[in-house]
């Protein structure tokens, strides 16, 4: 994919000089890294441009927690999906499912995904993997993640990275599975970073595993079950105290729990 110097020397008048169009691009981190800073910035100073469709964007950041402003934190997203915006659609679908009115979650996101946003196309795929709202159907998960995963989507290939790692729905691919979770941890799904660094943990490289492991270190518990069992396994007593002073009493019975029961599944940790 290009690089912003080269988007913007693309089109100068159409993308140097509009700023709803860079703050998509840094949005997304379409044709560079994401700056969510940068993307609140063009972002509100393109308030009055397109309709205002920029708010539906600065609520979405609003809900990642990102600091916009406070109009933004309950924007109602319901004229929007009226006119047929996808990206509203799949943030109602989000905001409705969270309220626990699922049914409407789900036409909401069926209508998005129709439409082709590839957030809605992977939640598609996860309501017919998890079969609770609808009927489980596996091969209209496929259908919906592989048309998220062509776009590019992080969650649709974690998902679909699973379905080919167990065989369900797919013929059992296993390279299949890790090059897809490979895709989704480099795009920053956590899931996927701790697939991967869990296959070489069982493979006993424990370079790579640390080397996928270190990014998340810090904000992911399971990431953290994962190095204090790797000392345990390897006998490595204080190094294992080390970090299991460093969990909450919660966390350190869970980690007892999954050592005397020799498990050890992270990303099926609750």
């Amino acid at each position: 994919m290009c690089s912003f110097h080269h988007a913007l020397q693309a089109d100068n008048n159409n993308i140097k000089n509009d700023p709803y169009i860079l703050g998509i691009l840094y949005l997304f981190g379409l044709g560079g890294k994401a700056d969510l800073e940068r993307a609140v910035y063009f972002l509100q100073k393109s308030e009055n441009i397109n309709e205002g469709r920029a708010g539906i964007y600065l609520a979405y950041l609003a809900g990642m927690g990102v600091k916009v402003a406070e109009k933004y934190q309950h924007f109602d997203f319901e004229p929007w999906t009226q006119k047929g915006e996808a990206f509203a659609q799949v943030l109602l679908a989000d905001k409705l499912h969270q309220a626990g009115q699922y049914k409407q979650a789900f036409m909401w996101t069926e209508k998005s995904a129709k439409q082709g946003n590839s957030m809605a196309q992977a939640a598609m795929g996860a309501y017919y993997i998890d079969g609770d709202i609808v009927e489980r159907n596996l091969n209209l998960a496929v259908k919906w993640l592989n048309l998220a995963v062509a776009q590019n989507n992080p969650q649709a290939q974690h998902l679909l990275g699973n379905l080919y790692l167990e065989g369900k729905g797919v013929p059992q691919d296993k390279p299949k599975a890790y090059q897809l979770f490979e895709l989704a941890a480099l795009q920053g799904d956590e899931e996927s970073i701790l697939r991967i660094a869990e296959k070489y943990r069982q493979e006993g490289n424990r370079e790579k595993m640390l080397e996928w492991l270190n990014p998340i270190l810090a904000e992911n518990r399971k990431a953290r079950y994962m190095v204090i069992y790797d000392h345990l396994m390897h006998e490595e007593w204080l190094k294992a105290i080390d970090w299991l002073k460093k969990l909450t009493p919660a966390e350190q019975d869970m980690m007892i729990r999954i050592y005397r029961g020799s498990i050890y599944e992270p990303y099926n940790e609750e």
